[in-house]
């Protein structure tokens, strides 16, 4: 072994379903996604964010690789009427909104400002956080009530 993981790249996405990806080891970026009824992405090496995700439906997103940025939120996510669940060492650079819960599952690294929103429902960390922001105004918000397995915010 040791090649190159295979690289899937969603330019855009739009439709009235909901999506599955079984990522097959290959490294999976989203460049803009809108409308989709529920985004699940399972077995891949890693997973980016590049371009605003935002739908009505669930996201949950599982990366295997042991990278700070295996899962990489470099634009907006935004589950508008679900909940977003990210499986995997994840690294944080923009918002993470969801109508329900915003469950992370994995060490997580922040280095930019950035909210993580969970309207109706919980924010659940169950892993380290790393928090490298410049600014220090990361912020989690909840109208319900926030879950700490491990928290730890390191400088």
């Amino acid at each position: 072994g040791g090649g190159a993981a295979p690289i899937v790249d969603f330019a855009a996405l739009n439709g009235s379903n909901a999506l599955t990806i079984a990522g097959g080891n290959a490294d999976v970026t989203f460049a803009g996604t809108t409308q989709l009824t529920g985004l699940t992405v399972s077995g891949s090496d890693s997973v980016t964010f590049s371009g605003v995700v935002s739908i009505p439906g669930s996201i949950n997103i599982t990366a295997d690789d042991a990278a700070v940025d295996a899962i990489d939120v470099a634009a907006t996510i935004d589950s508008t009427a679900g909940s977003v669940t990210l499986n995997g060492v994840t690294e944080l650079n923009a918002t993470v909104d969801a109508g329900q819960n915003v469950v992370l599952n994995g060490a997580t690294t922040i280095t930019a400002a950035m909210t993580i929103t969970a309207d109706a429902g919980y924010i659940d960390i169950n892993a380290a956080i790393d928090d490298r922001s410049e600014e220090h105004t990361s912020e989690l918000q909840s109208h319900s009530f926030i879950s700490y397995a491990v928290f730890c915010l390191k400088k």
